[in-house]
């Protein structure tokens, strides 16, 4: 691609020359185009630019068609930008309605091209769409263009923001798709932090559709951009007051709509919270992020209240007591355990899985041996976890609360969505019976809102990634072997009774980024 951009990029270069003199204008073009159209042009250049920077770092994979469009694209949405006033102008000049109707019909093509440009580097199922989904997402798009168009006073800036910022969108689902083959969740946009902290670990790779997807953003912008310009008069100033009263009535409106309209209720989108990647490819990635927005807060159970709840946990405990409690072997437990006393260290390692039980997948790996041939264990099986591809705090908050995520509202981060205070958990518990309680994660402390969790929760201590300077690592990440050693340092040096909390790092993706030893591979 980096050919193709060095010769759009040469010929723009020219056109900007001619047009910074006003080489062969015409008396009904202006001879130097204004300061607008050149923004409009460099953001087209620019971004040109860009891409053919990514292609020479091999960042690129993509057959020459799709280069060659995007590219087209781009540079023709930076020359035809230069003439961006005169063809507005003229459009804005025409009889009574036309403009108004051509400004229309443009926004709703410009929110039709971004859900195609927004789906299309990640949506496999593009001819199968549902068509709520569909009608839904254009709608929304379109809503977006038509509040942020009348706040940027009908100039198609705001159209043309709305665009690229649902573009950007449908680009970070690509990468999202790619690395965790999950969908963004409404909650992964409370988790950035952590996101930021762990995304150095991948290689991000553009491929043919991200760049179909961006010739249909410049196609977009230059279609928003030449929106007719509507001649104001001499009421200027009751016209900005007018759009913007439109812009924010609409928002306002928008608003609402969400709070009351039921999008799997009231319009029929299906969101299916097992695989919602399924739903994100029938019914559109704005479309199901939305509806699971809307299903963040758990669905309350008819006739619930507080006392209720407390009742019915108090029958249990009763029935508890006077049953399974009151046999010779839970006093004899209770007994030993009022002696004892005895520290509980729980860890979950990052990622690790028995891989030889998949065919496909084992190769030479014969699995853990180990811990698989190790039977001094009260108990040992296969786990399954809610989180999949991401969201590991979910794991930590089921174990920790004894809470399942199956009553949840979908696609929820309880960690960084809910208030903690005051929720029981095994820390609090265990702190109420005299434990020491800490917990350590050799990474930012802020991933997940850890260092506002877990004191919340009760822990004591909380190590993180600034406590294990000069640790061991592997792959780059502080390896399990350091953990385990501070768990060590830990028991050695009290005899009070501990729970210790060790969530792992060493094995967390991404893994492709050459950083595992060779010696370590295994065919």
């Amino acid at each position: 691609m980096l050919s193709i951009v060095i010769v759009m990029a040469a010929g723009l270069v020219a056109c900007y020359i001619c047009a910074a003199r006003g080489v062969g204008s015409r008396r009904v073009v202006p001879a130097k185009p204004p300061i607008s159209n050149w923004i409009w042009s460099f953001c087209f250049f620019a971004l040109l630019i860009f891409l053919g920077i990514y292609d020479r770092l091999s960042l690129i994979n993509a057959i020459f068609p799709q280069e060659l469009c995007c590219a087209v694209a781009l540079g023709i949405g930076a020359y035809v930008s230069l003439r961006n006033a005169h063809i507005r102008a003229k459009l804005g000049s025409l009889h009574r309605p036309l403009p108004q109707i051509l400004e229309f019909g443009l926004l709703l093509v410009g929110a039709y091209l971004t859900f195609i440009a927004i789906e299309l580097p990640s949506n496999p199922y593009m001819t199968d769409f549902y068509w709520e989904g569909l009608r839904l997402e254009v709608v929304i798009i379109f809503i977006m263009m038509l509040a942020l168009h009348f706040l940027f006073q009908r100039s198609g800036v705001g159209a043309a923001i709305a665009a690229l910022a649902f573009e950007i969108a449908g680009i970070a689902e690509y990468f999202v798709v790619t690395f965790r083959d999950a969908p963004i969740m409404a909650s992964d946009v409370l988790a950035l932090g952590t996101a930021a902290a762990v995304g150095g670990g991948y290689t991000y790779i553009l491929n043919g559709s991200v760049l179909l997807s961006l010739a249909l953003l410049a196609a977009t912008v230059l279609l928003l951009s030449l929106t007719p310009l509507v001649t104001k008069g001499g009421h200027r100033a009751r016209c900005v007051v007018v759009n913007l009263v439109v812009g924010a009535a609409i928002i306002a409106g928008s608003v609402v709509g969400f709070k009351y309209v039921s999008f799997a209720n009231d319009l029929g989108i299906w969101y299916n919270a097992w695989i919602p990647l399924d739903s994100y490819w029938r019914e559109g990635f704005v479309s199901s992020f939305l509806t699971q927005v809307q299903s963040f807060s758990p669905k309350e159970p008819e006739d619930y209240s507080n006392e209720k709840a407390k009742d019915l946990l108090s029958s249990y405990a009763a029935t508890y007591d006077a049953t399974l409690g009151s046999t010779e072997e839970r006093k004899a437990a209770e007994t030993q355990y009022n002696e004892i006393k005895p520290t509980v260290v729980f860890v979950m390692n990052e990622s690790f899985s028995d891989l030889s039980i998949y065919d496909d997948l084992a190769g030479s790996y014969t699995g853990p041996n180990w811990f698989n041939s190790f039977d001094g264990a009260l108990s040992k099986g296969t786990l399954y976890v809610s989180p999949f591809g991401g969201g590991t705090c979910n794991s930590e908050w089921e174990f920790l609360t004894g809470c399942s995520m199956a009553y949840m509202g979908s696609g929820v981060y309880p960690y960084m969505v809910y208030d903690m205070t005051g929720v029981e958990n095994l820390a609090a518990d265990l702190k109420q019976e005299g434990y020491d309680t800490l917990a350590m994660h050799p990474n930012l402390a802020s991933n997940w809102y850890r260092n506002v969790v877990y004191p919340t929760f009760g822990f004591d201590t909380f190590l993180d990634i600034s406590d294990f300077t000069g640790a061991s690592k592997l792959r780059n990440m502080v390896t399990d072997e350091a953990t385990y050693d501070k768990i060590y340092e830990e028991l050695t040096s009290t005899d009070d009774s501990q729970f210790i909390l060790d969530v792992t790092m060493q094995n967390h993706g991404g893994y492709d980024t050459g950083a595992l030893p060779a010696s370590m591979m295994k065919d």
